[in-house]
């Protein structure tokens, strides 16, 4: 039988990559939110799967990230109560939920809400805190560092950075831990690297390829790095 799964925030940088993850799979199915996915709730039955990877992490008024994460939050748990739903729940947290600050304390409070509503409702839950993502459809100048790095060395444009140790996790090998559904801890393996050493590596991608000289060979690492520079070549900022 084929695993049934929504998926909010199905446009972003993360949720595409789950997206495309989902529809390459003969296991599972897809069940389609669409943008106002509060008010599509209803196409989910007792035992589907949703992931919630939908959030927002700006706002002119910062206060207005916790209050509009809560928001959805309640909105997706008052519509299952209404249902008398039962539904098996994935929440996208971050490692800054340990940190005091509005994107942080709303997944910390996030999660708990979801889990008070599965507990009560005996289905599955897991929250996984995810470490900084890279890799291509991030949007420069807001999702990823790495991305705004390859959009300005493209278009050479000057990067700021710094010699802070950063732990970065390739997105598409973070989604196929995701879609394993195991319902326990996952630890997404990250390379510890400097922001200025990303940066070094993306302008010698940009310089080998531009002097017709090889690049390599490289590590695991490096390579999924490459890819993503090469994703942002005809990149267009939106």
């Amino acid at each position: 039988m084929k695993k049934k799964i929504a998926l909010t925030g199905a446009s972003g940088f993360l949720g595409s990559h789950i997206l495309n993850l989902i529809n390459s799979k003969e296991s599972y199915e897809y069940i389609e939110l669409g943008r106002n996915f509060e008010d599509s709730l209803f196409k989910l039955n007792n035992g589907d799967i949703l992931i919630h990877a939908a959030s927002a992490h700006r706002d002119p008024i910062p206060e207005n990230v916790y209050v509009n994460n809560l928001k959805m939050i309640n909105k997706i748990v008052g519509t299952f109560k209404k249902n008398k739903s039962s539904i098996n729940i994935i929440f996208i947290s971050s490692v800054q939920e340990v940190l005091n600050n509005p994107y942080g304390r709303s997944k910390k409070d996030g999660r708990l809400i979801l889990e008070d509503y599965c507990n009560n409702h005996n289905t599955l839950f897991i929250s996984h805190s995810l470490p900084n993502l890279f890799g291509p459809n991030a949007k420069p100048n807001s999702t990823s560092f790495v991305a705004t790095f390859c959009y300005n060395i493209h278009n050479n444009i000057i990067c700021n950075y710094n010699k802070n140790i950063i732990n970065l996790c390739y997105v598409k090998d973070v989604v196929e831990k995701i879609l394993e559904l195991k319902w326990h801890d996952i630890n997404f393996k990250t390379t510890p690297i400097s922001v200025e050493q990303v940066y070094f590596l993306l302008k010698s991608f940009k310089y080998k390829i531009d002097n017709c000289k090889k690049i390599g060979p490289l590590t695991s690492f490096e390579e999924k790095l490459l890819n993503t520079f090469l994703s942002y070549k005809n990149y267009q900022l939106k």
